[in-house]
């Protein structure tokens, strides 16, 4: 996603050497909690938890991006197993990671840590807590599907009143799909991120342009 005109690879080579990066006249954070927590900045971003990071309450638009669990894990292991996916980017996959789909996926399946199978739980509850992941997703200010992530950044622009555009970036062009006795055991193994979908799809309609 392009902000305010920026060149994301310009902003992620200085990311990669520090915290933050001045570009266009605006600043941007990624990754250190107590710059997050500061709140001087343009725009922010983690990959860290959410309970870590805690913005300013007053003057922070707090929002995050939610995907199909089955499509998400399997986007990882593309990403993974393509090594040109990252080529162009200061801050790659590490080698460790990178081995996790060395043997195919099922393999991959095994290896997969908690945390990054179940990534969209662990992100919003430290207790890996459905309950309590759905809670703290209520308190964003917007919850978007990439999915529907056309329609959804229309949303996004009349809530920050600016022009954003999406670009695709970070892309594995390895042609995998899994079948159905994986994806069946994929979504035995996501069921509480299905829960989360499932109590966090009234938030979504609600938000849509065409229920205001």
């Amino acid at each position: 996603m392009r902000i305010a005109g920026a060149d994301p690879h310009l902003i992620d080579r200085r990311l990669f050497h520090f915290y933050f990066a001045q570009s266009r006249g605006y600043r941007y954070v990624a990754g250190n909690a107590a710059l997050i927590r500061q709140g001087s900045y343009f725009f922010a971003f983690s990959h860290r938890p959410a309970y870590t990071i805690n913005p300013p309450e007053v003057g922070t638009f707090k929002f995050t991006v939610l995907r199909d669990p089955i499509e998400r894990v399997t986007s990882l292991y593309r990403y993974l197993a393509f090594p040109g996916a990252d080529s162009s980017y200061s801050d790659k996959i590490s080698i460790e990671e990178r081995r996790w789909a060395t043997e195919g996926f099922d393999r991959f399946l095994d290896r997969l840590p908690p945390q990054h199978l179940t990534n969209q739980l662990h992100m919003f509850s430290k207790s890996s807590s459905v309950d309590e992941a759905v809670d703290r997703l209520n308190q964003l200010d917007l919850v978007l599907r990439t999915e529907h992530l056309n329609r959804d950044l229309n949303r996004l622009q009349e809530s920050l009143g600016l022009r954003l555009s999406l670009t695709r970036e970070r892309s594995s062009l390895l042609p995998f799909t899994p079948n159905d006795a994986q994806r069946n055991r994929l979504h035995d193994m996501l069921l509480p991120e299905f829960e989360i979908m499932r109590q966090i799809e009234p938030r979504w309609k609600l938000d849509s342009p065409s229920q205001r």
